[in-house]
């Protein structure tokens, strides 16, 4: 999560959309104001080195203690990378005025990239993983299986991509997301930066492989408006 009140915006960060890589890029490129924007700091996993004081003021003048908010908010991501539009405006972090930008995914892809990355990181193979129990028992949070528990629980990987965003937002394919990216930086004068892409998903065998066209057909009905904003952003 990026905001930019010298340049009006708000880069919101949707998880496994490539997120991490652009709030880097971005803060390399020297087009945020230390005195006033709000950004991850050099570890974004870590709240103690988001860029806070223990009371942020806007321009406008509202004070918001981020501990207060977090308390209030148990839904967000522990670091508060993954923060939506509606939460940073009922927070008085934001105004409707403020340009809202995102990187998004197709919603298939997306799914199988947040179970690879989920997977990977309790350095099981996902390659050889049942993609498609995740997708069955989504959303069942009592499962006795510990590990398909322990994802549903995680409730910021499976909420829809529009869920975060603002009603009319920028909205960059990931596909094209490198080239958008730059744009966006060169857009406010800013210098553009090596862009690497962080935190990449592992290889993983062909999407029909791990998952029937029933299932993908029933990803993108449950997510879509989210397949809707994937087809019609940049």
């Amino acid at each position: 999560m990026i905001i930019s009140y010298k340049h009006n915006f708000v880069y919101i960060s949707v998880p496994k959309c490539a997120s991490t890589s652009a709030v880097k890029a971005i803060t390399q490129s020297r087009i945020l104001d230390k005195k006033m924007d709000i950004w991850p700091g050099k570890n974004p996993g870590s709240i103690q080195h988001l860029k806070f004081s223990k009371q942020w003021q806007t321009p406008w003048g509202y004070k918001w203690s981020h501990k207060v908010s977090m308390a209030s908010n148990p839904v967000l991501h522990p670091s508060m990378r993954y923060v939506s539009w509606d939460q940073l405006l009922k927070g008085g972090l934001v105004k409707e005025t403020m340009d809202c930008f995102a990187t998004v995914r197709n919603p298939i892809d997306r799914f199988l990239s947040t179970i690879s990355y989920f997977l990977s990181r309790r350095g099981i193979d996902a390659k050889d993983s049942d993609y498609s129990r995740f997708w069955d028992t989504l959303d069942d949070v009592d499962n006795e299986d510990e590990l398909i528990k322990s994802f549903n629980n995680r409730t910021y990987l499976i909420r829809s991509q529009t869920s975060y965003l603002s009603d009319n937002p920028t909205a960059f394919k990931i596909e094209n997301f490198e080239p958008r990216i730059r744009e966006l930086i060169q857009q406010f004068g800013g210098t553009v930066p090596s862009i690497q892409h962080a935190n990449a998903t592992i290889e993983r065998p062909p999407t029909d492989q791990l998952l029937t066209k029933e299932r993908q057909q029933q990803i993108l009905d449950f997510y879509e408006d989210d397949l809707i904003l994937w087809e019609n952003a940049k």
